[in-house]
């Protein structure tokens, strides 16, 4: 979390256990990449809590690298692709089948550069005003064609379901990338990660949506 490790770490298991209900409330394997974001989401809260660890203590230092690049793996390499790749798996109707196909194919060649550009360019992270502040200078350059690759199939995709549930996460998430956008600019990487992060419990309340939708079908 972007406020201290202590509420990291707090996140990261309140989101695992989050994760074991999700998956427990799954009744397709198909869902299973939906259900597990939160175990995600809490991988990735561990990860900037051993970050803060880090840049906290100099004797830690040695932490400071390696998990900002875990931490930046998690925010901008997997969510590209995971999040409309795992929408794409609860549809059966074509036209919707197609747009989340075509967002999964957008979000993996935004990975594919962000995976790329982590590997390539250096990457620090620092403690500014309370948060962590990640400096990645290659974005400079392609940031707008970047973020819109980036952000479109994240938070269009749930609008585009065919599912109400799905549609209200879509709601959530646009409203927390906004007020992050602009009142957490300078640590936007940080801070939308931890709203996205908290918001993941809405999981469980979608699968249990589709659980129901399975219910009546059997009736």
């Amino acid at each position: 979390m972007c406020f201290s490790p202590e509420a990291s770490f707090t996140t990261g298991a309140l989101l695992a256990a989050a994760g074991v209900v999700s998956v427990k409330t799954t009744r397709k394997r198909a869902h299973l990449p939906f259900a597990i974001i939160p175990f995600i989401f809490s991988a990735q809260q561990f990860s900037e809590g051993v970050l803060w660890l880090g840049l906290l203590d100099p004797g830690k230092s040695e932490l400071v690298m390696p998990f900002t690049y875990i931490f930046l793996f998690f925010a901008q390499v997997v969510w590209p692709f995971w999040v409309p790749f795992s929408m794409l798996l609860f549809e059966k109707k074509g036209t919707v089948r197609t747009i989340l196909g075509i967002f999964t194919g957008f979000g993996i060649m935004t990975s594919v550069y962000l995976a790329y550009s982590l590997i390539r360019y250096s990457n620090e992270a620092s403690i500014r005003g309370h948060h962590i502040y990640y400096e990645q200078n290659y974005l400079d350059e392609v940031i707008w064609y970047i973020a819109g690759f980036y952000v479109i199939p994240i938070l269009v995709s749930p609008f585009v379901s065919s599912f109400k549930r799905m549609n209200w996460l879509g709601v959530v998430m646009l409203f927390t990338f906004l007020a992050s956008l602009f009142f957490f600019r300078l640590w936007l990487v940080s801070v939308w990660c931890f709203f996205a992060a908290v918001i993941s419990v809405m999981v469980i309340w979608v699968l249990k949506g589709q659980k129901k939708s399975v219910l009546s079908l059997l009736e």
